[in-house]
């Protein structure tokens, strides 16, 4: 008989960024991505998770790792260059703490060295996929992953040898960097939540036991659910679907209700990048090229902007993650009203915490710590919902995904339409051997493999549609892939 009262909330943390390893050329802008998001999200949260498992604190997430991170976070070149970028930083800070000596802006400078520090300590003695396979090993972290290049796939329904490719090469990178017990339930995250009909044979054929849709992908499928996205369903294919509750997501995601955008919180967009003289900023970047450190020094506020107090920023973010839990239970006694086994989903990317929003992981640690000690919420994975007396309805989703509108529109458009048409004639122009291709008999052009599978990538098409430094660097790259592709292939 059941006797679990508590509700179950699945946790899920997708990490991914576009592969940005580019040899050819010098210290490009775009590396520093990666090296905010180690410095800012990815080691900030490996230390909030270790100390709550020393602590002894009951909790289990899931960790989305994509197959493009997981290259870069192992890949040696990348690894150097952010070595030579914390050297950079260390130097840039000891500079500012010079500069900013009597000021307000001491403490926060003097918080930075100190991250530094601490940033260069940890990746001398480890690696970061090693600290995340360890969490997983002590039952802390479910690791899964998602498509190769993290492609959108129902831009590919027409082609499911693609979709078959991002799906197979996705699972063979992350089984290459990621070693993991066997015989627990086998996750896939949908790039962008991305759904289509027909996409769950090519999971199934991957032994895929689970996934998460958007809200509407479930609540509109057919027959209706009666119990909504408060319990998972299966497809007709047998594979386990959780629903996003973008209802409880919003206040975390919101530009407008968001807690990110409390007026205590750090401005992300006014680094010192912009407040340094000329020859002061080529002494960290000798070609003057301007782009953000992640020295920011500033609160979120109105036009005068004001300085950025840490202490009181951590303050906030407990008060934020009290609140967040009261409506978590109230969101809680909703579902037990539909279903006397509810399970609430909540997804978000793993650069928000942190990167984005940097009182985001102090955050997410002290939900982890309140649910730890709820007597009405518990934290979960995918196969604690099953038990003997586990009981799925079967429904077929309808296409959705978490983008703008809910379906296709962010990644299909007339900003990109004539890229997705070129990526449509390069897959017409494939040799079969592409996709024919097994560890027996391997593809004999890697390169052009490589190329094709990068050109397919959901970041590029997705930077068309934003500012015009993002829609340049998309519209490179996916020339550069096109072209690296034919001139491979032929």
């Amino acid at each position: 008989m059941y006797q679990e009262k508590r509700v179950s909330i699945l946790l899920l943390l997708h990490s991914h960024l576009p592969f940005l390893r580019e040899c050819q050329i010098k210290e490009p802008v775009e590396e520093t991505w990666f090296f905010e998001a180690v410095i800012e999200s990815y080691i900030p949260l490996i230390r909030i998770f270790e100390e709550l498992a020393e602590r002894k604190v009951t909790f289990r997430v899931v960790l989305s790792l994509s197959p493009t991170l997981l290259e870069m976070l192992d890949d040696p070149y990348l690894m150097n260059r952010l070595k030579e970028h914390l050297n950079n930083l260390d130097s840039l800070i000891k500079r500012e703490l010079r500069r900013k000596k009597r000021t307000v802006f001491y403490e926060i400078v003097e918080f930075y060295r100190k991250r530094i520090e601490e940033t260069d300590y940890f990746l001398r003695r480890r690696k970061i996929t090693k600290a995340f396979q360890d969490l997983a090993k002590n039952g802390y972290l479910d690791l899964i992953t998602t498509a190769a290049t993290h492609a959108y796939l129902p831009l590919f329904s027409s082609y499911p040898h693609v979709v078959w490719l991002q799906i197979k090469t996705g699972l063979e990178i992350f089984r290459r960097h990621i070693k993991l017990r066997g015989g627990a339930l086998q996750g896939f995250w949908l790039p962008e939540c991305g759904y289509y009909e027909g996409l769950f044979p090519l999971l199934r054929k991957a032994h895929i036991d689970w996934t998460v849709l958007e809200a509407h992908g479930i609540v509109f499928g057919r027959p209706v659910p009666p119990e909504g996205i408060f319990r998972p369903v299966l497809s007709p294919e047998g594979i386990l679907l959780f629903a996003r509750d973008a209802e409880t997501c919003r206040f975390v995601w919101s530009k407008d209700i968001g807690y990110p955008g409390n007026p205590w919180y750090r401005d992300f967009y006014k680094d010192v990048c912009y407040e340094l003289s000329d020859s002061e900023w080529r002494l960290f970047r000798k070609d003057g090229i301007r782009h953000h450190t992640g020295l920011k020094y500033y609160r979120i506020g109105g036009k005068e902007k004001k300085p950025y107090i840490r202490e009181k920023a951590l303050n906030i973010a407990n008060l934020h993650a009290v609140d967040f839990v009261k409506k978590l239970e109230a969101r809680a006694s909703q579902a037990m009203e539909l279903t006397e086994r509810p399970v609430i989903v909540l997804a978000f990317d793993t650069e928000l915490f942190g990167h984005w929003w940097f009182e985001g992981p102090e955050w997410l640690k002290k939900i982890i710590e309140l649910i730890a000690v709820n007597d009405k919420l518990r934290l979960i994975i995918p196969e604690d919902v099953l038990d003997n007396n586990s009981r799925f309805r079967e429904v077929l989703p309808v296409s959705s995904s978490w983008g703008e509108g809910g379906f296709n529109s962010t990644w299909l458009s007339k900003e990109n339409s004539a890229y997705v048409k070129a990526i449509y004639r390069a897959i017409e122009e494939a040799p079969a051997s592409i996709f024919k291709s097994s560890n027996a008999r391997p593809f004999r052009k890697p390169s052009a493999l490589r190329e094709f599978l990068l050109m397919q990538s959901s970041d590029f098409l997705f930077m068309l549609k934003r500012d015009e430094n993002s829609k340049r660097y998309g519209e490179r790259r996916l020339k550069e892939h096109l072209m690296a592709f034919y001139k491979a292939l032929f």
